[in-house]
């Protein structure tokens, strides 16, 4: 007794002491809660146990509502107690004897059980099963709880598959407590009947945000990604011209198919074919039309390939020039002999300042001219006093090789089918793409116009000398017929010129036939996909590339608006996690933040920001399965779901993992290439950001059979790859985890 004097006055001193140093002591605000137990015996020994219970509440820190519990209590039929604790201390109410759940809820408000309208529900299990057992248990409850108009919460952590945290109506509390928590146990192997629960109320301020809507395109857009979409509103009138990617299935097509689209709709001009890839130009009308074929899977505006730390410099092609230093070195020694080279760039501003002719053999290229009206070329300033940067990179090269005939090539980049076009010319010398035929055939055409037109006028002639006379109409006949004769000789003239403008484009293409080493200045788009091992795209044939040297920057997977990985989960939970990590550091593993490339706050990301983002990966196709379809595209295994979160406040006493989901693709892919043994799938999110804040990505995904992939990761022949691609060149992905 004495000791325990001294115990209590020596406590009191220390807390006088901090307090006369400035430290207080803030109690923690209480909470309503509702202790649910149950007591099943009766007389003399309930009393016993509802005292003994009563005690153990009092040292949990729980306050009876009422003074008279006790004497309420001895009723039979009351089975919950209420009253209130401190925040945060409701676990310590829990007992295995007598009480198995406790509900609490802000105090100021009234009980929440009889509510219609949605609170901010979260639900805690103390004292879990084993990590398996308790997986099967959480994924029971949340089919429960959904039952019960529950809205899981998203990018929280499930600490251990024991925590669930979302919207649910207040009338549901009791139905979650008493019927779903016992029917989920009931379906578990092993027979427990109760486990400890935490229900906590929240206040309205901390409600979930409901989950956006994936947005659901109009039949005969749905095969345009998001972006295309908005081109199409607002341009569904007009008569703007802009390139478009149509992929076909399969790919290869048969010609049969590609013909189809050769001419198919007047004003629209197939510019380029490779593999199933089609390059049109085309206005908005058109290209709807186009896109309703049945052997169409896709179709985007061609897009200018990304700037990317990955593009060549003037200086990095010198180790090529130094015979042995590389592999590549003695290749390009080797090929190269007294070959031109070829530097294929989409600015060549300034290149007679940096390559002067008396000082450089050198030869240009426009290979732009047949897809300009008369094959006239887009001009530029060639004699610039500050050449591009692909005009100085041509330079290095020829600086390195002196007295090789340098060959440039002015190719457009977002018309990837140029490259598949310069390679097979290389290869075999050919001239059969379309933008060059279709203007020999319109130069035909033209040609016969003219004739047809000639030879009315010299029937209008010979009509004139017939009805020669002196009076007005005769005089006016005349001069009508002058101007007409005019206006063909100027016509004839333009489409001579037209004529020998194309012969000269074909004999210095033949140039390129000579040419064993191409070198290409920018990046390949990334709106198509590339080969694992290789940067050039699917649709290539790769045959044109092997037998001559063509060095191109490669893919994008250094630069800070990618991501590539394995499917990973190692918690199971169906989230996908961007790096390696056990059960444990699994929820930190699960987002990618955007953030700013430059700027003191770059996790802040600004109001009304527009941004996108695609999520891509491929999956092997059956190719008897495919056959025996009749070509039918493939359902993918994976059912991934890209969603954008934005960072919310921190909840009381819980992790730092508020998290409002702000946009989210659904799980229909578009299939952007297939094949007889290969189909790559990606989803679009392009939108703006509400607000300044923290932004995050995650993939919510379950292959077919329902389950995540952790089944599939013990398949190798069926592992998934996906990549992320940030496409805003200010932004980058970057940081895993919370923060």
């Amino acid at each position: 007794m004495i000791r325990k004097l001294f115990t209590v006055a020596g406590t009191l001193c220390l807390l006088a002491g901090f307090s006369a140093l400035g430290f207080t002591f803030q109690e923690q605000p209480k909470v309503n809660l509702r202790a649910n137990f149950r007591i099943q015996v009766f007389g003399v020994e309930r009393l016993k146990q509802v005292n003994e219970m009563l005690i153990f509440l009092k040292n949990a820190g729980f306050t009876p509502a009422s003074s008279e519990v006790f004497d309420e209590l001895q009723d039979e039929k009351i089975a919950f107690l209420d009253g209130t604790i401190s925040k945060g201390k409701e676990p310590g109410c829990l007992n295995p004897r007598w009480i198995h759940s406790v509900i609490s809820w802000p105090e100021g408000i009234e009980p929440p059980f009889k509510e219609e309208k949605q609170v901010r529900l979260e639900l805690v299990f103390p004292q879990p099963f084993p990590i398996s057992k308790q997986r099967e248990f959480y994924q029971l409850m949340q089919l429960e709880m959904k039952a019960n108009g529950f809205q899981d919460g998203l990018g929280y952590s499930h600490q251990g598959f024991s925590r669930l945290t979302g919207n649910l109506p207040g009338i549901s509390l009791n139905l979650i407590d008493n019927q779903s928590v016992p029917r989920a146990l009931g379906s578990l192997p092993g027979g427990r009947k109760e486990l400890g629960r935490v229900l906590r109320v929240l206040g309205e301020d901390f409600m979930v945000k409901p989950r956006p809507m994936p947005l659901v395109a109009m039949e005969e857009l749905a095969k345009f990604p998001p972006t295309s979409r908005e081109w199409l509103g607002k341009n569904g009138e007009g008569n703007n011209q802009v390139l478009w990617n149509l992929v076909l299935n399969p790919h290869p097509p048969s010609e049969q198919v590609v013909d189809q689209f050769k001419d198919a709709i007047p004003g629209v001009e197939l510019e380029g074919h490779s593999g199933a890839l089609l390059q049109i130009r085309s206005n908005a009308q058109g290209i709807q039309t186009l896109a309703r074929h049945p052997a169409v899977l896709f179709v985007s505006q061609a897009e200018n390939p990304p700037p990317s730390k990955t593009q060549f410099l003037p200086g990095d092609f010198q180790p090529l020039f130094t015979p042995g230093s590389t592999d590549l070195s003695f290749k390009f020694n080797f090929l190269q002999g007294v070959a031109p080279i070829a530097v294929l760039g989409a600015d060549f501003t300034g290149w007679k300042t940096a390559l002067p002719k008396d000082k450089y053999p050198v030869r240009f290229v426009d290979y732009l001219q047949p897809r300009s009206k008369d094959f006239l070329g887009t001009p530029f300033d060639e004699t610039s006093a500050n050449p591009s940067r692909d005009s100085l990179l041509a330079k290095g090269v020829a600086d390195g090789c002196p007295g090789r005939e340098i060959i440039l090539v002015r190719v457009e980049p977002t018309a990837s089918s140029m490259l598949d076009e310069i390679g097979e010319m290389a290869r075999t010398g050919r001239f059969e793409f379309p933008s060059f035929i279709r203007g020999m055939e319109g130069s035909r055409e033209g040609g016969k116009a003219l004739d047809h037109s000639y030879q009315l006028l010299l029937e209008e002639r010979k009509k004139l000398f017939e009805e020669f006379s002196d009076n007005e109409e005769s005089e006016k006949r005349r001069k009508d017929f002058k101007v007409k004769m005019d206006s063909w000789q100027k016509d004839y003239r333009q489409l001579h010129e037209k004529i020998q403008r194309m012969l000269q484009f074909r004999e210095t293409l033949l140039a390129l036939k000579k040419a064993r080493t191409f070198l290409l200045c920018f990046n390949p788009p990334e709106i198509l996909p590339h080969r694992l091992d290789s940067p050039l795209g699917l649709f290539s044939d790769i045959a044109n590339f092997k037998t001559t040297l063509w060095f191109i920057p490669p893919k994008p997977a250094s630069r800070p608006g990618y991501w590539k990985g394995p499917v990973l989960d190692a918690d199971s939970n169906s989230v996908l996690e961007f790096q390696p990590g056990g059960a444990q550091t699994a929820w930190e593993n699960e987002r990618l933040q955007i953030v700013l490339r430059e700027g003191a706050k770059k996790e802040l990301v600004p109001d009304q920001k527009r941004i996108r983002v695609r999520l891509r990966w491929r999956e092997p196709v059956d190719s008897l399965v495919f056959a025996a379809s009749g070509g039918k595209v493939t359902t993918p295994q994976a059912s991934f779901n890209l969603v954008l979160l934005k960072k919310g406040d921190k909840l009381p006493f819980s992790r730092d993992d508020e998290f409002a989901p702000i946009g989210e693709t659904g799980t229909v892919p578009f299939c952007i290439y297939h094949s007889k043994t290969l189909a790559v799938f990606e989803h679009w999110l392009d939108l703006q950001l509400p607000g300044e804040g923290k932004y995050y990505l995650s993939i919510l995904g379950q292959d077919k059979g329902g389950e995540f992939h952790g089944s599939l990761l013990r398949q190798r022949q069926t592992e998934i790859y996906p990549e992320v691609f940030l496409d805003n060149q200010d932004l980058a992905l970057q940081g895993l985890g919370s923060k």
